[in-house]
């Protein structure tokens, strides 16, 4: 592989940290005017539209497929619920710090489930994290630990994550990627669609400005699939252990979007427990990297 298309490849792969970080205050942003299941609906269905062109040549069901996109796209459903909900509650950087956790809950998952034996050594991964997220939360005063229904909830998000990439895993090997992901993408927009109606929530389509609208495609497709489409891409030309690592720095993208386009702030506990939160994670990532693959 030249030197241009292994830059490319990189470059493309540091795409999708940015792209996921961006969405937390994007969408903390359009929180403030319209309801949860609405924007998550919005966004769901923009990502469906944006990725039907792929289904060109490619459009093969069967039954198995039904059903296994449908696991699929019910636990992902529930990921995409608890980590916006959170969203209502937290900053944008504690959010990216949280849910970045499924790196470590993924390999106790695979074990589980691909029967693949993690390294035992990612105790220390393990407990690195924990101590971050503890000084992280450390409060002073009062409280021992601000840990509130707004982390609760993500944290469930990332647990959720971590077992719907392990399914992922089991079934991608059965079916096309891009198929799969479509007919997953499908049925989370049923899901979204039955949710509306048992809410009745309402969504103020009449009164959206460019700006808003701007926003809301933004997380339907520059936050959603492009990055995506970007990983699938990439991985192809670099080793697993290289995204892993890069993804990882989402986060980081997370809070420096929540400073520039919240004005939040950050505290010495935050700081110090999130660089102890990522060597944590980069342990884990090296640990239980694919040796055969990289």
């Amino acid at each position: 592989m030249d030197k241009k298309s292994l830059f490319l490849a990189y470059l493309a792969i540091l795409s999708v940290p940015i792209s996921y970080g961006s969405f937390y205050s994007v969408f903390i942003i359009l929180l403030s005017d319209f309801p949860v299941f609405w924007l998550c609906g919005i966004r769901m269905l923009i990502a469906f539209i944006f990725l039907l062109p792929f289904l060109k040549n490619r459009l093969k069901l069967s039954k198995l497929l039904f059903l296994h996109s449908f696991i699929l796209a019910f636990v992902f459903f529930i990921g995409l619920l608890a980590q916006s909900f959170s969203l209502q509650f937290i900053s944008a950087g504690t959010a990216g710090f949280v849910i970045i956790s499924f790196i470590i809950l993924t390999p106790f998952f695979a074990w589980l489930i691909l029967r693949t034996v993690p390294n035992k050594k990612i105790i220390i991964s393990i407990f690195l994290v924990i101590c971050g997220y503890l000084i992280m939360f450390y409060n002073k005063s009062g409280q021992l630990f601000n840990f509130g229904l707004g982390e609760l909830l993500n944290f469930i998000g990332a647990f959720v994550i971590a077992f719907q990439i392990v399914l992922f895993e089991k079934y991608a090997q059965k079916y096309d990627s891009i198929m799969i992901t479509i007919a997953q993408f499908f049925w989370i927009n049923i899901f979204m669609i039955i949710t509306l109606l048992i809410t009745k929530e309402t969504f103020p389509f009449s009164s959206i400005s460019l700006r808003q609208w701007a926003l809301i495609l933004y997380i339907g497709i520059f936050a959603t699939i492009t990055p995506f489409i970007a990983q699938f891409w990439a991985q192809k030309h670099i080793t697993s252990t290289s995204t892993a690592i890069i993804i990882s720095l989402e986060p980081i993208f997370a809070t420096i979007f929540g400073i520039i386009l919240l004005q939040e702030s950050t505290s010495i506990n935050f700081i110090f427990g999130a660089i102890v939160i990522l060597i944590g994670i980069l342990s884990s990532i090296i640990l239980n990297r694919d040796k055969n693959k990289d």
